[in-house]
């Protein structure tokens, strides 16, 4: 498959902000594979094609489960993310150990409620 477009030529400030995007969420506290996992659903929200291949790939390469990983888009629906206690950087109450992306998707304005637009 051809790339239909070369980013980093036509627009190398794009691929900056989405590089220091991508060093800043290292810093978030977030523990290593749950944000491999957190990466390929995005991609998937967002529609990228090469960055689901590529999240997917390097998700793998972390240790991510084929099981998990196929999982992540009905991650609410599965038995094996579990809710996680509070810790450091989060908030009071529990929250999966799942990809968090569904609530704060940057996808188009048809995707998500609209009641989230406005």
């Amino acid at each position: 498959m051809e790339p239909r477009l070369d980013f980093y030529e036509t627009s190398p400030d794009a691929i900056k902000a989405m590089l220091a995007f991508s060093a800043a969420t290292e810093k978030l506290g977030l523990e290593k594979p749950l944000l491999e996992l957190v990466k390929p659903r995005a991609s998937q929200i967002n529609g990228g094609a090469f960055c689901v291949d590529m999240h997917a790939a390097d998700a793998r390469k972390g240790g991510a489960t084929e099981r998990r990983l196929y999982a992540v888009v009905a991650w609410r629906e599965t038995p094996f993310f579990t809710p996680r206690s509070p810790g450091r950087n989060r908030s009071r109450r529990s929250r999966p150990a799942a990809p968090p992306t569904t609530s704060t998707r940057l996808s188009a304005p048809g995707s998500r409620p609209r009641s989230r637009w406005t």
